[in-house]
């Protein structure tokens, strides 16, 4: 699932079927630790918002069982 952001759907890549889901997961998948930082959330800070930097790629997500919420994937 993606989070609908006003003006960035737009440039979301997986919003716009520019990117499929499991193209997305499998840069998740093949990422590092060295690729992975997290932080809380702004408007929930109990939710833990990951961000993967990988091959060029920006992707932006958080989980709320059982889903997994997209915010951004950009290149």
């Amino acid at each position: 699932m993606h989070e609908a952001r006003n003006d960035i759907d737009i440039k979301n890549k997986l919003a716009t079927g520019e990117i499929s889901a499991p193209d997305v997961a499998a840069l998740i998948k093949g990422s590092t630790g060295n690729d992975h930082s997290r932080s809380p959330h702004h408007s929930d800070p109990s939710i833990m918002v990951h961000v993967i930097l990988r091959k060029g790629w920006y992707i932006k997500f958080y989980f709320v069982d059982p889903d997994t919420w997209f915010i951004s994937v950009h290149q």
